[in-house]
């Protein structure tokens, strides 16, 4: 899901205030619905091939279109280094599509359809590596048992020009796997 939330920039003066822009955004040429209750938020869901480059634009009063473009990295593969893991020793999760950049997080969504239970994990990993270690006490959480498991990679990217302020989240989903979860 894409979502652009157009909020005034606190570090701007009081008259700054969010305005709706009239011709809507559009993201990669197709238009972004507005989100209603959600302030100025335009979103943008659908399936999909990854692709790396994200662009947003819209036309302002005079025509004119402005654009902005921010890179999103996937996750190819990712490993917990085995099939099967005890829910009180820790783990360590890698992934393939590079480290986590300013503004990135990871979330490991763990799904237990036979008990109708779902677990988030969320980490923000800093450093060049693609490794977050999942400690014993987050391993917890999770009961034995045949676990589905697939990561979302969040980014949050901000952009400013010509007096417009806007912010987008940015989600890419990963493939699942299954995972067995023991004591």
């Amino acid at each position: 899901m894409l979502s652009i939330p157009l909020k005034a920039n606190p570090s701007q003066p009081a008259e700054k205030t969010p305005v709706e822009i009239p011709s809507g955004i559009r993201y990669q040429g197709s238009p972004m619905s507005a989100r209603p209750g959600a302030g100025l938020t335009y979103a943008k869901v659908f399936p999909g091939e990854f692709v790396q480059d994200h662009t947003f634009s819209w036309d302002d009063k005079e025509q004119k279109r402005h654009t902005f473009t921010f890179k999103m990295n996937q996750i190819k593969n990712f490993s917990l280094g085995a099939t099967k893991l005890s829910n009180n020793k820790p783990a360590q999760f890698t992934w393939e599509g590079g480290p986590l950049e300013r503004g990135e997080a990871l979330v490991l969504m763990w799904e237990n359809p036979k008990e109708n239970l779902t677990v988030p994990m969320e980490f923000i990993v800093q450093g060049s590596l693609s490794i977050a270690d999942l400690p014993a006490a987050k391993m917890k959480e999770l009961s034995p048992g045949t676990w589905s498991l697939y990561v979302v990679r969040k980014k949050l990217v901000k952009f400013s020009q010509d007096g417009i302020d806007a912010q987008a989240i940015m989600e890419f989903y990963s493939n699942t796997i299954n995972v067995n979860i023991t004591q």
